[in-house]
């Protein structure tokens, strides 16, 4: 089996970079192209907005087929919002990323989303008579939606969170957001994931439960599997109103294991339905690799097991949340040393508020009050008090964590890796005095990091290139 994924991952990254590195046309083309996910404002730049092609329309049968293309429209404003096919005429140009050392990622990324060329767009009309197919018809709806909820919420305090966390759109944060979102470790709240996923099966699976047992009582055998039924279906809907991303269909892989787990009465172990999560993430997307995300997401749910999966008796919530927070954060640290991405320890401080907060109220409310927000200005007009009031008081605090983040101590990967397992290893039955000595060593560094001279990161990475 590991033999049959590492061919496929090869062979659709083989062909993913052969598309990445086809030539150009060296003139300038016309094209016909729908976008395929929400525009977003740059300061300076203009309308950033992702196109596909419609049906190859423009290209000439020598050149690759080109799936995705990165386009600013100069002369349009930030309120613009286009949809549906548009032709244009532009000059393309190969995707550019810092050569900086630890911005090898980009390129990566760009490679994932399968984006291959970018240039401005000129002569931009809508095409009337252009071919929409159902990949464009969705799109469009998707974009039709999002535009709904920024006409009928003007008065949001927070309305890219709003975006975000509701549709799974993340247009409309700014540099502010993401330098708050990373100095608290909380990046992982917008993207809709397994913890939003999750609150939502949950949900579903609750409500399709009370409503069985009202109208049919006890219920037969099949009780179970039209409850999963109903999780998959209502986690598949939302999956695609957030967009369908990367970080969506991995959770929604992982709903799918669990939920038919559950259902069959399968005992299966923890770390066999990791496994069976990561071999199915990988058939359905093979270059799921090329995505930090995937590692980070795999790593920090392989943490959560491997310090809860063991236990006989579970402890307190409080104790629960705590422990989680600290083993993610120590857990992933070599990994973010290995991406030569900063880690902070306001992450556990932020996350320790911040994810109840979004599990318990704030999710619950946002989902619940969609349908009216949706529905019309004036029964948005009823919900959008509370959910500003929520939202900016969420917000509030991240940010003033954020103002005092501090980056955690770069050391070498084999230190990291000692603490990680140290941490780890902890949970497990072992003798006592491993795991008062473990906790001292960590409590000792907790106490001592704050004290050791700080470098700013911009200093460490000096000026950026651009080849």
């Amino acid at each position: 089996m590991v033999l049959i994924l590492l061919g496929l991952v090869s062979w659709q990254l083989e062909r993913a970079v052969a598309v990445f590195n086809a030539p150009l046309p060296d003139t300038t083309v016309s094209l016909v192209a729908y976008p395929c996910a929400p525009p977003q404002w740059r300061d300076g730049r203009g309308l950033v907005v992702t196109l596909c092609p419609s049906d190859g329309v423009g290209w000439s049968p020598q050149a690759a087929p080109v799936p995705r293309l990165r386009g600013i429209l100069a002369d349009q404003g930030p309120d613009a919002f286009p949809a549906g096919p548009h032709r244009f005429t532009t000059q393309l140009h190969p995707t550019r990323v810092p050569a900086n050392p630890g911005q090898w990622w980009g390129e990566a990324s760009y490679l994932r989303q399968g984006v291959v060329a970018q240039g401005t767009l000129e002569d931009w009309h809508p095409e009337p008579g252009g071919a929409c197919s159902l990949h464009c018809r969705y799109h469009s709806w998707r974009l039709s939606l999002i535009q709904r909820l920024r006409q009928h919420l003007p008065a949001m305090a927070q309305p890219g969170l709003v975006e975000a966390l509701a549709l799974g759109s993340r247009a409309g944060l700014d540099n502010s957001h993401w330098q708050t979102l990373q100095a608290t470790g909380t990046n992982h709240l917008v993207a809709i994931s397994g913890l939003h996923l999750g609150m939502v099966a949950m949900m579903i699976a609750w409500l399709s439960h009370w409503l069985l047992i009202r109208t049919r009582g006890q219920g037969g055998p099949g009780r179970a599997w039209l409850i999963v039924f109903l999780v998959l279906a209502g986690s598949g809907f939302y999956a695609l109103l957030a967009g369908f991303t990367v970080p969506t269909r991995r959770a929604l892989v992982m709903v799918s294991v669990a939920s038919v787990a559950v259902a069959a009465g399968r005992r299966l172990r923890p770390m066999d339905g990791w496994l069976l999560a990561l071999v199915l993430v990988l058939l359905v997307d093979p270059l799921a690799p090329l995505d930090m995300g995937f590692w980070l997401s795999f790593a920090a749910v392989g943490c959560l097991l491997l310090v809860f999966a063991n236990r006989l008796r579970q402890p307190a919530w409080w104790w629960a949340l705590l422990v989680a927070q600290l083993a993610v954060m120590i857990g992933l640290w070599p990994m973010l040393a290995v991406f030569d991405r900063p880690g902070t320890a306001m992450a556990l401080l932020a996350n320790i508020i911040a994810i109840p907060l979004m599990s318990l109220v704030l999710m619950p409310l946002l989902l619940l009050s969609l349908p009216l927000v949706m529905f019309s200005p004036r029964s948005a007009a009823w919900v959008e008090p509370g959910l500003s009031l929520l939202l900016d008081s969420l917000w509030s605090g991240l940010v003033w964590l954020g103002e005092r983040s501090l980056d955690l101590p770069e050391l070498p990967l084999g230190v990291l890796l000692l603490l990680a397992a140290a941490m780890l290893l902890s949970n497990f039955p072992l003798p006592m005095l491993w795991r008062r000595v473990t906790l001292l060593l960590v409590l000792c560094w907790v106490l001592v990091w704050p004290w050791q001279p700080q470098q700013s990161r911009a200093a460490k990475e000096g000026p950026q290139l651009l080849f």
